[in-house]
């Protein structure tokens, strides 16, 4: 496999970042991280991104001067990726073993059963909450094609997401971050409905297990978000 970039939006949360990074670095080939640090305040976040980019030179380091929220953070370290394939993951998970393989397994899978004929391609593969359990879900299930696939750990295709923001006007922007509504919570959903309506796929591969902590990597609450306006995240 070549070199996948690795996009993790970090803000805060020392707690829940080394295990996250450390479980990529355990289970994961062939990999260089974009680390985009929303204006962190915690200096044990700032001295371990500046370790990660120190000590594996391939790395690379953003800092914003002001908190961006995860749209905006997703879309700086995407427009800095080189691979043709992304992961986009959020920054309180834990990878487990196979997670990478398993995501492009589900995709070569699916196109394999008869889809390659039928549509796009697949744009997104998405991972399941290993918490979730996976003895939850029968072995048959090993991919679907859902509506939306949720954010925590994404496997995206370049061409697709340069399809999409290219029809959608805003060349450059995987995921449309102009929407009040979509600054934050929402903008997975609206790129898999809109990558849907395209004609490209939307997977879940019930063997890539990636266990997430749900937004302590953000301390968002929902009533604060939804009031949130685009100047405040310019």
């Amino acid at each position: 496999m070549k070199t996948i970039d690795v996009v993790l939006p970090v803000h805060n949360a020392y707690q829940f970042l080394v295990p996250c990074v450390e479980s990529i670095y355990a289970y994961t080939k062939d990999f260089r991280l974009i680390i985009v640090d929303e204006d962190s305040t915690e200096p044990k976040v700032k001295e371990y991104c500046d370790y990660l980019v120190g000590y594996y030179p391939d790395n690379l380091l953003v800092r914003t001067g002001k908190q961006k929220w995860f749209t905006r953070a997703s879309n700086i370290g995407l427009q800095l990726s080189r691979s043709e394939d992304v992961v986009l993951i959020n920054s309180d998970t834990v990878c487990a073993m196979g997670w990478l393989d398993e995501l492009f397994a589900a995709r070569e899978s699916f196109l394999s059963n008869g889809a390659r004929e039928i549509n796009k391609g697949v744009a997104i593969v998405g991972s399941v909450w290993s918490n979730e359990s996976p003895l939850r879900y029968q072995e048959t299930f090993y991919n679907r094609e859902p509506n939306y696939v949720t954010g925590h750990c994404l496997l995206l295709n370049r061409k697709a997401f340069e399809d999409l923001s290219t029809r959608r006007g805003t060349p450059g922007l995987w995921f449309n971050e102009l929407e009040q509504s979509q600054i934050h919570i929402n903008s997975d959903r609206i790129a898999c409905y809109d990558l849907n309506k395209l004609g490209y796929s939307t997977l879940i591969s019930y063997k890539s297990h990636v266990e997430h902590h749900g937004g302590k990597s953000w301390n968002y609450d929902l009533g604060t978000v939804g009031q949130l306006k685009l100047s405040d995240v310019d």
